[in-house]
Formats: structure tokens, C-alpha cells, sequence
């Protein structure tokens, strides 16, 4: 994964972060630090957002796969501008993406069952309880994590792409662990203030994608054809 790569996904959870104010701040302010020394809180915040990586490093090896094909048959560059205007659509007309995926049945179940899951650990306590809601965390349906994994479909190989993921998790991070230090101060008010910046944001992230398309250049000794006619076959 090249340094335009590593600076995408970077850039995917610095800029988008604060969408996830608004849609994870809930979850990580409803984490049980009541109680706990300065220490131990620092260690849950860090053991959260591990658990949050983990996951998206793990959604990202089998996006990783499937961006293999794509690499293959020489379309980076194009998915990447796809990808790009299609967030610069949404954002522009203000398509509420998350609301229309959580219509899909499938969807509306699998939501339903991560916040169950939520339910049942939230309250416990210890670090083990930090990384399984940071886990289930990175589970939930998210607009944001929907742009990280269209980034990650452009990535040659399940490493790369895990790679990817973990790098837009840890771009998260700084706002993440702000709002969970911040605790009850980050008001209802002041999270919403922050999502009325998601449309700016997610124009940012289109540039980059967009900007990445128009300079992607594929090796000219890669591309599917030449692949396929390279690989072994069974007689």
C-alpha cells in the first residue's frame, strides 16, 4: 500500500470523525468510567478503540479481497472517481445514506442484533468489556465506515486492505477518545452542532478519492488479461 493510500484511509477517519460524534459518542459515552482513576480510564478509552480497529482491520481483509479482482483488472482508478462523485452526490444532495441502508431488512437484523449485543456488555466492567463494546462498535451500520470500505475495495490484497481499514480507525481515534474524556460536558447540542459538518467533511473525502482517481496509474504489466493468460491451468 503506497503513501497515497496510507494518506486516504488517514485522512477518511480524521475528517470523518466527527460524524462519529454523532453517531458512536453515544456508545462511548455510556461506557463505565464512573469510578475509575485517571489511569484505568485511559486504558479503557485505548482498549475501546482497539477493539474498534480490530474490526474494521478485519472487515477490511475480506474488502481487501475482493479489491484484489479490481486491481487485477486495472480499475482502481475508476472505482476511485466512482466512489468519489458518488460521496460528492450525497453530500451535495444531502442523500441520507444510513437511513436507506438500515431500510434493508438484512440491514434493520443485523443492527438489531449488534445492539443487543451492546446492551448485554455495556455496563459490565474491565478491559475486556472495552474491547468487546469497541468490537461490536465497529459492527454498527455507518455512512462513514461505508466510505472507509469503498476506499479499502481499492486496495491490491486482503493485507492491504486490512491495512487500510485499521489506518481510517486510527484516524478516528483523537476524536473518539476527546469525546470519551469529555464525557457528559459533550452535550446533545454540541454533537449535533458537529454533524452539520458531515456534508463539508464528506466533500473533503470525495476530493481525495476523486484526486486519487485522476493520479492513479496502474503498472502496465498488471492488468487482468495478462494475469489470466499468466495463470496456471489444469488439463
Amino acid at each position: 500500500m503506497g503513501p497515497v493510500e496510507l494518506v486516504t484511509a488517514f485522512s477518511i477517519g480524521i475528517l470523518g470523525s466527527v460524524h462519529c460524534v454523532g453517531m458512536c459518542g453515544p456508545i462511548a459515552l455510556a461506557l463505565p468510567f464512573r469510578g475509575l482513576s485517571r489511569w484505568q480510564t485511559v486504558q479503557g478509552i485505548l482498549a475501546y478503540n482497539a477493539g474498534r480497529i480490530a474490526t474494521y482491520a478485519l472487515l477490511g481483509t475480506f474488502i481487501g479481497l475482493i479489491g484484489r479482482g479490481v486491481w487485477l483488472a486495472g480499475w482502481q482508478a475508476q472505482l476511485s472517481l466512482a466512489v468519489g462523485i458518488g460521496l460528492a452526490l450525497t453530500a451535495l444532495l444531502s442523500i441520507p445514506v444510513e437511513s436507506r441502508f438500515l431500510r434493508i431488512p438484512f440491514v434493520q437484523r443485523f443492527h438489531q442484533w449488534v445492539g443487543c449485543k451492546l446492551a448485554q456488555h455495556i455496563g459490565a466492567r474491565g478491559i475486556r468489556t472495552f474491547l468487546i463494546v469497541g468490537a461490536l462498535n465497529g459492527l454498527i451500520p455507518c455512512g462513514l465506515v461505508y466510505m472507509a470500505i469503498a476506499g479499502a475495495l481499492t486496495s491490491s490484497s486482503f493485507l492491504s486492505g486490512a491495512a487500510f481499514m485499521a489506518l481510517f480507525g486510527l484516524g478516528t481515534v483523537p476524536m473518539m477518545a476527546l469525546t470519551a474524556f469529555a464525557g457528559q460536558r459533550l452535550n446533545l447540542a454540541w454533537r449535533s452542532r458537529l454533524r452539520t459538518l458531515a456534508p463539508l467533511l464528506i466533500l473533503l473525502v470525495a476530493t481525495v478519492f476523486i484526486l486519487r482517481g485522476l493520479h492513479f496509474q496502474a503498472p502496465d504489466s498488471i492488468r487482468f488479461q495478462e494475469a489470466w493468460q499468466a495463470m496456471p491451468m489444469c488439463h
